[in-house]
């Protein structure tokens, strides 16, 4: 087979693609037309072409070289609306190109010109322009005046080349006539619906050239070739890329404007990066180096100046905390485990930066917290501006995956004009579902690890990404990321955060290619889904599980920080494309602040019925634990924290007299310590899990839940499933699911004597608890998870 890489640039093309990139000053492409001409012959490719923008002097300046043949990628625009669409034209003349450039601005004279001159000729990455104006009318009208597409991209992620293949082959006669007849377009060709595929490597660096590229049956020269390639008898081979080697590719052009910049070279005069750096982008920064290497590495370093740069003393912070942070050792280790099970220059380069980017902030960080304990604010805020130029790596990444992400939305809207189905590219549906909680106990984690089992159960493929230290939750399919750095909540004593590795977490959403985004927390995992579903373009939804900002209120007394809980709530969940909350009456305040009720639903949610049922009671349950023979018992299950209002209980069991009552905490929480020297007569079990738990339900008389910040209440759906009557609050969820005087009580919420009048009312009627029972029996209390699961994702 004859291999020509039929879409690749140099450092003549003209124009770099990005604002942000030509505001710096960083060009297109650094990469020399010899020397690229060079490495392409050294991987055994047959001829050679560049296509840089708008020109074709890197061709020009190879004349006489055997195999070259000029080329170039023209930015044609529809006249109608000057919508741009990129194409590539091969083996074109001077004159031709002059021409090209000069008809470029209407692109049916263009394909017109090109077919009357027999120049070979494709439309490049037909479907990666959603984002500059390309509509499915352009779509159409390019299916009717281009015979030949590019379905392979080295720089294109698989989704968006599989997709041009798709939907090119899927074309028939009919779809043809359709499209001439909506658009008053005469078919290019009497055949429009056979399409002819190639494809080129896009790359910007020299590493990247030949990753993809065009073969055809053996050619005896370029001639023979191209009209090989005009005739259909051709085929893409290689790979794709995205966002990583898009973005290796902008580090790398960044470095070389760096350098060039430092050096003054001229426009002929092209930099050359450092050892160092070039063994970085070509992917052998792993390798083994010779003590002579190591030699040259060190002197070329010094005497470019670079040393200089590290040692100013504006860097002392810098390499005062870096260099003084406990682990260096354990991080080298990681760092090099982790690049051996990597390959490709780009996924190393990526690997490099995030680990060292993380280990900064998690020394930083450590730094930061201390100076701010010790009240140096001012020295906190200078070793904290150390960071910014190390973050700043990571923006080719952010950037690139903003670019480069395949939109979904646009994609599936092209299958359903004009195939009426989604293509098999964009058929497929992965939930990531993002929290900040998973293995902890309480009832945020439970209800997670429950309705993804039983999304899974049902064909949602759903996958929970979190970010803990040695979380892994058999059962539950989970992706744990390492944390950058944990820290203890204030004034929340037993709670941790992590800061998780951010563009990891949106790597790896585009890598497994996650179609749609479900946060369950706003903290920074949750920003992290947040962040990945803007930049990729995914539709995202959140659950409000937890009243967060009465939270806030309970824990510090402080109005006005519960105003900036609710400020920070209303900015997070009013930018998502919908949300789930736990009752009607959350439903109603999240409308009155204004989201639009059509985007709110109520969050299904299930409850064990195997697990938790009547016939778990056991009469000895309670007595092994401490309750006196025949003591009637009160339940509470929960968290054990001042903001479930349990400063109620102490005086509920004041005022049970001497009736024969013992309490019953189950649970734990920074509360614990503090209420178990208030009642010293009560049962504090710890954490109970599994059996234990529904033996406590079962055997316990009445169920007494006072808190007024649960939005839903697990533990109130387990305990009626378990025929356990309930005292709860009217604010809050729990009210929801316990009919007032049918399965137990509704209590005016924060009502000290309201709660203790009913709990009592309760325990001197036993005839009246036992109706409530029977009532429990008689119906059926919630429903599977698996019920839950299928409701939430509409399976």
């Amino acid at each position: 087979m004859t291999r020509v890489d039929l879409h690749l640039h140099s450092r003549f093309s003209l124009r770099a693609e990005g604002w942000w990139i030509r505001r710096a000053g960083i060009s297109h492409c650094y990469s020399d037309p010899l020397a690229l001409y060079g490495a392409l012959a050294q991987r055994g490719f047959d001829f050679f072409t560049l296509t840089d923008q708008h020109t074709i002097e890197g061709c020009l300046r190879l004349e006489g070289l055997p195999g070259v043949f000029n080329s170039e990628q023209v930015t044609a625009l529809f006249p109608e609306d000057r919508v741009p669409v990129e194409v590539l034209v091969w083996g074109l003349t001077e004159a031709q190109h002059r021409d090209v450039l000069t008809l470029r601005s209407n692109v049916y004279e263009l394909q017109s010109y090109l077919a009357q001159e027999e120049l070979a000729h494709a439309v490049a990455h037909p479907f990666h322009h959603a984002q500059k104006g390309l509509q499915i009318s352009h779509v159409e009208r390019l299916v009717l005046l281009f015979s030949h597409f590019e379905s392979l991209h080295g720089m294109r992620g698989d989704t968006v080349n599989a997709f041009a293949s798709h939907f090119f082959t899927g074309l028939n006669p009919v779809h043809i006539d359709e499209m001439a007849n909506r658009h008053g377009i005469a078919p290019a060709n009497p055949r429009a619906w056979e399409k002819v595929f190639i494809g080129g490597s896009g790359a910007r660096v020299g590493v990247f050239a030949g990753r993809a590229w065009t073969q055809s049956p053996a050619s005896d020269g370029v001639a023979g070739f191209l009209s090989n390639v005009r005739k259909g008898l051709c085929e893409p081979a290689g790979k794709g890329g995205g966002p990583l080697t898009a973005a290796h590719s902008v580090l790398q052009n960044a470095a070389f404007e760096l350098f060039q910049r430092r050096k003054g070279a001229g426009e002929d005069e092209q930099p050359r990066l450092p050892r160092v750096l070039s063994l970085f982008f070509d992917g052998k920064f792993t390798q083994k180096l010779s003590v002579g290497e190591k030699l040259k590495v060190a002197c070329e370093f010094a005497v470019s100046g670079a040393l200089g740069v590290f040692l100013r003393p504006s860097n002392a912070a810098f390499w005062r905390i870096v260099l003084g942070a406990p682990g260096k050792r354990a991080f080298l280790a990681q760092t090099r485990a982790a690049l051996s099970t990597v390959e490709g220059c780009e996924e190393q380069a990526f690997l490099i930066v995030n680990q060292m980017v993380n280990w900064c902030c998690a020394s930083f960080g450590r730094e930061f917290i201390r100076r701010l304990a010790s009240g140096d604010y001012l020295q906190a805020l200078r070793d904290g501006a150390c960071l910014v130029p190390v973050l700043s790596m990571l923006v080719p990444y952010f950037r690139e995956h903003l670019r480069e992400a395949p939109r979904l939305e646009w994609l599936r809207e092209i299958s359903m004009a004009v195939f009426q189905r989604n293509l098999a590219p964009v058929a497929v549906r992965r939930v990531a579902w993002f929290t900040d909680t998973l293995d902890d106990i309480n009832g945020v984690s439970m209800t997670i690890r429950k309705l993804a089992v039983g999304a899974k159960a049902v064909g949602v493929d759903v996958v929970v990404i979190c970010c803990r230290t040695g979380s892994d939750l058999a059962g539950v399919p989970m992706c744990n990321f390492q944390p950058v750095a944990e820290f203890d909540l204030p004034e929340y004593r037993g709670q941790r955060l992590s800061l998780p590795p951010v563009l990891q977490m949106v790597e790896n959403v585009h890598r497994e290619g996650f179609t749609e985004v479900v946060i369950s927390t706003p903290g920074p995992v949750g920003l992290a889904g947040l962040l990945a579903s803007r930049l990729l373009g995914l539709p995202a939804k959140g659950i409000y599980h937890t009243d967060f900002p009465r939270y806030v209120l309970a824990l510090t007394e402080d109005s006005a920080m519960e105003g900036v809980a609710w400020k920070y709530m209303d900015w997070f969940f009013g930018g998502l494309d919908g949300m789930f909350v736990n009752s009607a009456p959350y439903r109603d305040e999240w409308i009155g602040r204004g989201i639009d009720p059509a985007k709110i639903q109520i969050l299904p949610r299930g409850v064990d019925s195997l697990l938790f049922q009547p016939e778990k009671r056991d009469e000895q349950f309670w007595p092994q634990r401490g309750a006196a023979a025949g003591a009637f018992v009160l339940l509470y299950v929960g968290r054990v924290s001042r903001e479930k209002d349990l400063d109620m209980l102490p005086e509920l069991v004041g005022g049970l007299g001497g009736r024969n009552v013992v309490l019953a905490v189950v649970g734990d929480g920074p509360y614990r310590q503090e209420l178990e020297s208030i009642l010293p007569q009560a049962i504090f079990t710890g954490v109970l899990q599994g059996k234990d738990l529904a033996g406590a339900y079962a055997s316990a008389d009445l169920f007494v839940f006072p808190s007024t910040t649960d939005t839903y209440g697990n533990v109130v759906a387990e305990a009626l499933a378990s025929g356990l009557p309930c005292v709860v609050s009217s604010a809050g969820g729990p009210a929801g699911m316990v009919k007032d005087g049918v399965t137990g009580c509704v209590t005016r919420a924060r009502d000290q004597k309201d709660f203790v009048g009913k709990v009592l009312s309760l325990v001197d009627s036993p005839a009246k608890l036992n109706v409530m029972r029977q009532n429990l029996l008689s119906e059926r209390v919630g429903q599977t998870w698996e019920e839950a699961a299928i409701r939430m994702f509409g399976v």
